[in-house]
């Protein structure tokens, strides 16, 4: 595991660029209206249902005067699922499945620090992928109920607020929620550099949200990165990440793709120290970087075709 931890490193010091998380990260519109949605849709054909698994439309304003002092933005987000049915269960009501996600204030003073106040508070691990479902997870979601153990739980998304500091190619930030007892805290630290990014966040919470005690607090670190290197109309497209869990778990998930005319065919491993490795692969093809439609298979047996929205 220390060689494989080793290597993880050298990747992340040898790949370029993340892209923008334009639902959960913090930045400034170039219009005063914008509309950004992300969203996902699969048929699994291991289970023969239908899911929306998730979707969320935020909404961003920038009145013109701080669009020009490049200081102040507002911001609104919704998210939810549509429920959908596991099989063999009895079922007696709908559930309820949309939500108000985020909801604030982004503010920049003296050029280079934030504040930003927010219904989502805390920040989250590096959600990005290149194939057409994500390997996280929420463990309240129903639309989600058939993911495989090796996937990561998503973090909750308290309100909160952020803090920080930003250049054109520095990001250092803290952020801090709060739900009842479990008070997540986190500190985020990312860096561009000529043909490389690499992105480290540091979080603490609590396990048990109903109930104060401090033995119920852990730490959690996930180091990432993401790269390109383009041939002509080919890319060739590599992620690393490692999940340290305190005191349980070890996690490292490494993605390969390739990227042709709007097709891309790609690659993922998920290995735990405390579960088998997961192998899983996709094809999708993009439409007019709106949406892509593409089909998705795993060693575990799932087999999904889908169309994932991100603008």
């Amino acid at each position: 595991m220390k060689k494989m931890i080793a290597v993880l490193f050298l990747i992340c010091l040898a790949l370029p660029a993340f892209s923008l998380d334009k639902i959960r990260d913090d930045y400034q519109e170039t219009n005063v209206s914008a509309l950004h949605s992300s969203g996902l849709f699969t048929y699994g054909l291991h289970s023969n249902t239908f899911h929306l698994r998730y979707f969320f439309l935020r909404y961003n304003f920038t009145p013109e005067l701080a669009l020009l002092n490049h200081d102040l933005q507002f911001f609104v987000t919704l998210n939810g699922y549509k429920d959908t049915h596991i099989p063999e269960t009895n079922y007696y009501y709908m559930i309820n499945n949309i939500n108000l996600y985020d909801y604030g204030i982004y503010y920049k003073f003296f050029n280079h620090f934030f504040l930003s106040l927010r219904g989502a508070g805390n920040y989250q691990p590096n959600y990005d992928t290149f194939l057409l479902l994500p390997s996280f997870f929420s463990f309240d979601n129903a639309g989600e109920f058939d993911s495989p153990p090796q996937y990561l739980q998503r973090f909750l998304t308290p309100a909160g607020i952020r803090v920080g500091f930003v250049s054109d190619n520095l990001e250092i930030g803290y952020s801090q929620g709060d739900f009842r007892h479990a008070i997540p805290m986190a500190a985020r630290v990312r860096y561009t550099g000529e043909g490389y990014t690499f992105q480290a966040l540091l979080m603490r919470v609590n396990s048990d949200p109903l109930t104060y005690d401090l033995k119920n607090f852990y730490l959690t670190f996930q180091p990432s990165a993401k790269g390109e290197l383009r041939f002509g109309e080919w890319s060739l497209l590599g992620f690393a990440e490692l999940n340290w869990v305190e005191g349980w778990k070890i996690s490292v998930r490494l993605e390969e793709a390739v990227s042709f005319n709007e097709f891309t065919f790609a690659l993922r491993q998920i290995i735990p120290n405390d579960l088998p490795a997961l192998f899983e692969f996709s094809l999708t093809k993009s439409f007019y970087s709106l949406c892509s439609l593409g089909v998705f298979a795993s060693t575990d047996g799932r087999v999904y075709i889908g169309t994932k929205i991100d603008f």
